[in-house]
């Protein structure tokens, strides 16, 4: 994690009309493996932008505890994509901050099935979960 991460965020969700914060989410891995990385979470950054969402990066970010509350927390159902239900939904009630001064460093894991093929996964969700449509073939988050 980034120098000073949880006293940004605790600085961060002091502010009164903001629901949670974000931070971007590195790859500790080949170069390959950053470069995907990298230019997959701008495709969602801007994805954000293109639809006016800030959305939670999953591994990545804080909520304040009456916002998880009162929009009842996290839906077990989900099988993925909790992390974007549940920023889409606390969007209603604070903003989302997304804080660049927040950065941590995670396994590339998620590349194993291929970048480009992750990354489509993971922003067809995004649009199912806030239009909220279902796409043959991506029923789990559902």
């Amino acid at each position: 994690v980034s120098n000073n991460w949880l006293s940004t965020i605790w600085q961060d969700l002091g502010k009164t009309d903001y629901a949670g914060v974000s931070g971007s989410v590195g790859v500790d891995g080949s170069f390959g493996d950053r470069l995907s990385y990298e230019l997959g979470f701008g495709i969602h950054r801007l994805v954000g932008i293109l639809t006016g969402s800030v959305f939670f990066t999953g591994g990545n970010f804080a909520i304040k505890r009456d916002v998880f509350e009162k929009i009842g927390g996290f839906r077990s159902e989900l099988m993925s994509g909790e992390d974007l239900d549940l920023s889409l939904r606390a969007a209603k009630v604070g903003k989302i901050l997304f804080d660049r001064r927040l950065k941590v460093k995670t396994l590339p894991r998620r590349l194993k099935e291929g970048a480009l093929k992750s990354f489509w996964r993971y922003t067809v969700m995004f649009f199912g979960i806030k239009y909220n449509f279902t796409v043959p073939g991506f029923t789990n988050y559902r």
